[in-house]
């Protein structure tokens, strides 16, 4: 069994926007081109499909998966490497390479990454690490450090007013919906209401209804009054960037630690990068056992000031 020695960084379900779903709820030299689709070009300078399937290898699991979720986030990255290639180009147009203290630095370069290669090869971990049983038993002593926050089931009616706009008239009609939805006698139905008015026609088409949605997930507004609301409670019109809504709560979820299945590949990262780490500092403190570091004081005394 592990006990993770530091709590488990946020899951990829974090970086999801907070909305309500449904509804906003100079030239370059000629560089040499890989074979490939292009996905982005500056100039002369292009990155093509493979070349981003080998830089997105270069990354951790999660970080993959991330990106995976986040399109801005992978458009940015892939924007900030072909600036890179670009300015790199120039550099070399300009022959900056050539310069005594770039070269060095380029040196320096090329000896940390052949010794960081040569660490990940003697840490080497076998595909299949951790096996199941060594993730169950982890999950299990480690199921506080994975909470699902709670969750709500919500239908609601929305009508657009966008910013900047006055949106009385919505407003007002939205306190029309309620009351007929609140009358002690001939009350409307939501859903038909939904159906018939609403201007999401994404949850329209089912009664309004939205799936279960965690709470960090919902507009401030909405998450707030939710809060408040008892199962079968209808809201008082709520404004949004994007217009108003009106919203039935239909169940709740307390808090609870997620599923297995739901975060077993972020166990599997972290038992790697644990195991990776320690497997390093085995090979260095080998290989420091064989050949101490010996540094002469008196040299050393001599470089400092």
């Amino acid at each position: 069994m592990t006990v993770l020695p530091f709590r488990a960084p946020p899951r990829a379900w974090a970086l999801a926007l907070a909305l309500l779903p449904g509804v906003a709820l100079a030239q370059v030299p000629e560089a040499p081109v890989a074979a490939g689709a292009v996905v982005a070009r500056r100039g002369e300078v292009t990155l093509t499909d493979q070349q981003v399937r080998a830089m997105l290898a270069d990354l951790p699991d999660d970080a993959r998966r991330q990106l995976a979720r986040d399109h801005a986030a992978l458009a940015a990255l892939i924007r900030n490497r072909v600036l890179s290639l670009s300015l790199a180009a120039e550099a070399e147009a300009a022959q900056l390479d050539r310069l005594p203290d770039v070269a060095r630095r380029l040196d320096r370069t090329r000896q940390d990454t052949l010794a960081e290669a040569y660490l990940e090869s003697v840490a080497g971990l076998p595909p299949d690490y951790p096996g199941e049983a060594e993730l169950q038993a982890t999950y299990q002593a480690n199921r506080g450090q994975f909470m699902v926050p709670r969750q709500y089931r919500l239908a609601q009616i929305f009508l657009a007013a966008p910013p900047g706009a006055p949106g009385e008239a919505a407003l007002r009609r939205m306190r029309e919906y309620r009351a007929q939805l609140t009358a002690a006698r001939n009350r409307a139905d939501f859903a038909d209401l939904a159906r018939r008015h609403s201007e999401d026609r994404t949850t329209a088409a089912h009664g309004g209804e939205l799936e279960w949605t965690r709470e960090d997930r919902l507009l401030p507004a909405v998450r707030d009054v939710a809060k408040g609301l008892e199962d079968g409670a209808v809201s008082e019109p709520i404004r949004s960037p994007d217009g108003w809504h009106l919203i039935k709560l239909i169940g709740t979820r307390t808090a609870a630690p997620a599923a297995f299945a739901e975060v077993r590949p972020e166990l599997v990262t972290l038992l790697r990068q644990q195991r990776a780490a320690e497997l390093r500092r085995q090979a260095l403190n080998e290989l420091l056992r064989r050949a101490p570091v010996m540094v002469d004081e008196i040299q050393l005394g001599r470089l400092t000031p």
